[in-house]
This record gives C-alpha cells, structure tokens and sequence, in this order.
C-alpha cells in the first residue's frame, strides 16, 4: 500500500523510517517509529507508519490500534482509514473495514486502494453491481492496476458475464504477466464462453504451465523432493508434492461471490455446472485443476 507522505515525514528521523519502510527495513523503521511516539505529542506519521508496518508484518489487530491513533490525531487524512479497513479486514471485522474504507473514501473519493478493497468487501457480501461499479471506479482513476482488473473479471464472471470477464483478465494478465492466479482464473472464465475453443483453452494452459509448473518443476527436481521433505509453498508453508503441473489456483478460497453466482453460468456446449463439484484441494489450499474441469 502506497503511503500519503506528510508534513511529519519530512522530518528527521521520520524521513529515514519511511525510506526504511520503502526498502523493506521493516524492523529498523519500527525501532524509529517506536521512539518518535514517545514524545509528547505523539507525531501523526508515526502512528500511521507503525500501523503500516504492523499490517505488513502479520500483525492485523496491533495495527488497528496504531491507525486509530493516527486517526485521532489527524482526522481528515484518508490514507489512515484505507490502513484501518485493510487491519479490520484481516481480522475478519468486515463490516467496520467496509465502514472504514468509505470513510477514506468520503475524504479521497479517487482512493483506488479504497476503492478496490471495498469493491473485495462488497463482492463477499454477494453485491456484485456494487462491486463491480468499486472496481470500474478505481479502473478510471488508475487504468493500470492490475489487482482491479482481476478483481472485476472475477466479480464479471460471478454474475454471468463471461465473455466480459475473459476480457477484463486479459487485460490484468497483460498487466502483471508473472501472476499465475490472474492466468489460473482466465482458464477458468473460458469454459463459460461458447465462443472460447477448446484449442484456445489449451493454449492458455500450456502456457500456464511453461509460466509456472515449470520453473516449480525445476526446483522440486533441484531439491529432490519427495514425501519426507522438500521445498515449502511460498504462500501457506506447506510442503509441495508431486507433480506441479496439475496445480493451478483459479478461485481464491475468500472469493465466497464466485460459489453463489456460479449457479446460473453454463460451460461451453449446454452442460450446467455448479462450482464446487469434482473439486480436490492442492497443497496451498487452491483447486487441483484435472481434465474434469477443462
């Protein structure tokens, strides 16, 4: 999360917290904070950075109790309540991260952070017109950012517009083509388009595989995994086993408005399909993707 640097941050020390933070110093940058707010008064940029810090370092419910600070202390910078409601949402406190982000958003209605959260937040609660509206937002204000344009594809494809979705995640993967779950989900949204061949699926999960199975594969190999040790998931810890090509991620495990808006979608050629059948957990908690879905 991009940080609003203010008065505050133009002095020394807090200048070389925040190139700290930058640098991904986290821990220096929390040494200069922790100091600087024990003084009397506690300066605004410190509380709003140690709440930064806090959320980048696991640490939700700690980092609430900072961005309130902060908030207390400078009212009207919408920066503090995107922090607030990023806290909140970690901790599963849904409804007041939802309050918090349109706070930020009374003070900053161009927020793309806030936008796009509350856009997350709404699509959870099943208001998908609402959602996708958050997104469209944030998209004009910032036409590059990558997590949006995922985001409405997906939010897209829960309502039932497919071949809008597919479009909307060409986009985010030509925007951050290292993403393999915005490539994941793209193969997904193409069994729900009748216009989508399946030589074009195919093509997208070959090079799905070359992007991602296999520099996964040549690790595992390197490493010599096998069920008594081997390399960890870089998202959950847990240990990679077998075969990394038929591993993909195309439904985040929030990503609750995808289970209910899936029921009235129909794959390609007439057949319904309900989300969630025929589906195998892989080792980082994603969706094992065999020939049944494809």
């Amino acid at each position: 999360m991009a940080l609003n640097i203010v008065n505050d941050f133009q002095s020394d020390p807090l200048r070389g917290a925040v190139d700290l933070y930058q640098r991904g110093r986290l821990e220096e940058a929390e040494r200069i904070c922790r100091e600087a707010m024990g003084r009397q008064p506690a300066p605004f940029a410190a509380a709003q950075l140690l709440g930064f810090i806090c959320v980048r370092t696991g640490r939700a419910g700690e980092a609430i109790g900072f961005f309130e600070r902060a908030i207390g202390i400078h009212a009207s910078e919408s920066t503090s309540f995107v922090g607030l409601g990023s806290a909140l949402q970690r901790v599963g406190r849904l409804d007041e991260a939802m309050v918090a982000f349109q706070r930020a958003l009374a003070l900053n209605a161009n927020s793309v952070e806030a936008l796009n959260n509350l856009g997350i937040l709404l699509e959870g609660a099943g208001k998908l017109d609402e959602a996708i509206e958050m997104y469209e937002r944030a998209l004009r204000v910032k036409p590059g950012l990558a997590s949006a344009r995922g985001n409405l594809g997906y939010a897209l494809l829960a309502r039932g517009d497919a071949r809008a979705a597919i479009a909307a995640l060409r986009e985010a993967v030509a925007l951050q083509p290292g993403s393999a779950r915005m490539r994941s989900m793209l193969i997904f949204a193409m069994q729900f388009d009748p216009e989508t061949t399946g030589e074009a699926q195919r093509a997208a999960q070959v090079e799905w595989g070359h992007m991602h199975a296999a520099p996964l594969e040549k690790m595992i190999k390197r490493f010599d995994n096998d069920r008594s040790g081997g390399i960890s998931c870089r998202c959950c810890g847990s240990m990679m086993r077998g075969d990394s090509r038929f591993f993909v991620i195309p439904i985040p495990r929030r990503r609750t408005s995808l289970r209910r808006g899936f029921g009235s979608l129909r794959r390609a050629g007439g057949r319904s399909r309900s989300l969630g059948t025929r589906r195998r957990r892989s080792w980082c908690g994603g969706t094992e993707l065999t020939s049944s879905w494809i």
